[in-house]
């Protein structure tokens, strides 16, 4: 390559750099492009669960894998493109160096799931040809784990960048804002705390997320509520909305049930089925937030009654999916206090961890 060909693509990459961090609707435009890939992803996520379901799975080129590694494909190499071309020119709280290379710590975590995605690909393909379909395991699989997990981190790569631009504005009293008046930052944060809520319910409940009529014991809402409340809290605290949890739940709830009944329009006989009744325990942990704001003593409350909340609401829900009642009522009892238990646990880690990202923000 002669001397003048690499200053034209060094010229090159520097336009498409700058482009990229410009401002496009209140966002940069690689902010919008790693959105854009996410959400293709998750619909090809989605259509992937209901293939395997319905026909089996022969070869590991189907449609909704390659529309799934279409997307990953393209962050991972939007991430690397960031990542080469030094970022230290840009306003951003949170560079990181890693060797020689100096990006925002939202690209690098991004990079970094997009990587195990990648991995988890041919491991994928090797541990069905080896051992079959995933009749006992499901998304507990090795390389499935791996996949969500990457997915997870692909997410939270894009909150990060995404909060570290826009602190979140409290009223007039202190109190947490309502969703109206959203700003893009808010919104998109929103959404992706949505898939974020997807990502963590499936890995928390594997089958149980997926199969309704596995919903069959009074224990599994233990495993919602681990995790879950985590992710609702800190989609309250990141964005200072009260709303918040239910907006995160909403999302999902509404868009597996529309690729439902998409894939049902298709002939698809088996589908996703439709997540876990937690819109009472949301809209109680909104409640609490509105009135008593990001303090720490209200989860205490909180976090029991969301779980006796949810255990009646998930208890009709099951029957409705299922036809029929099953659970049983000493079953439920003993595990109701492992449940209040779990769910305050959660929900002051959610609470810790936006405390540490605030202080991520002041560095």
């Amino acid at each position: 390559m002669t001397t003048s060909s690499v200053a034209i693509a060094g010229s090159t990459g520097g336009r498409l750099k700058q482009w990229l961090w410009a401002d496009v609707a209140g966002l940069p435009v690689a902010v919008w492009a790693y959105v854009a890939c996410f959400v293709v992803a998750v619909f090809g996520l989605l259509w992937d669960g209901g293939w395997h379901a319905s026909w089996g799975r022969d070869t590991f080129f189907i449609p909704p894998h390659n529309m799934l590694y279409a997307a990953v494909t393209f962050v991972l190499g939007l991430s690397t493109f960031i990542i080469v071309r030094d970022a230290s020119d840009l306003a951003d709280p949170a560079l990181t160096r890693l060797g020689p290379f100096r990006a925002p710590l939202g690209v690098w975590t991004s990079f970094a799931g997009c990587m195990m995605l990648i991995g988890a690909a041919p491991f994928d393909e090797w541990w069905h040809r080896t051992f079959g379909r995933d009749d006992g395991t499901g998304l507990w699989s090795p390389p499935h784990f791996i996949g969500m997990v990457g997915g997870l981190l692909v997410c939270l790569g894009i909150i990060v960048t995404l909060r570290l631009r826009e602190k979140p504005q409290m009223g007039g009293d202190g109190k947490p804002r309502r969703l109206g008046g959203l700003t893009a930052n808010d919104a998109v944060t929103l959404l992706m705390f949505a898939y974020l809520t997807f990502i963590v319910g499936a890995l928390s409940l594997n089958f149980y997320a997926i199969r309704h009529w596995y919903r069959y014991d009074a224990f599994y809402p233990i495993l919602a509520l681990m995790f879950g409340p985590t992710v609702l809290v800190l989609a309250q605290r990141l964005t200072g909305r009260a709303g918040a949890a239910t907006v995160a739940l909403t999302i999902p709830f509404a868009l597996i049930g529309g690729m439902g009944l998409v894939l049902r329009a298709a002939h698809y006989p088996i589908v996703v089925s439709l997540p876990v009744m937690a819109f009472p325990s949301a809209i109680l942990l909104d409640m609490f937030y509105a009135r008593f704001g990001s303090g720490y003593r209200w989860l205490l409350v909180a976090g029991p009654l969301a779980a006796l909340v949810f255990y009646p609401s998930e208890f009709g829900w099951a029957w409705l999916l299922n036809g029929r009642i099953t659970w049983p009522l000493a079953d439920a009892l003993r595990a109701l206090p492992l449940a209040m238990i779990a769910a305050t646990l959660s929900v002051l880690l959610g609470a810790w961890i936006a405390g540490r990202f605030e202080r991520l923000r002041r560095v």
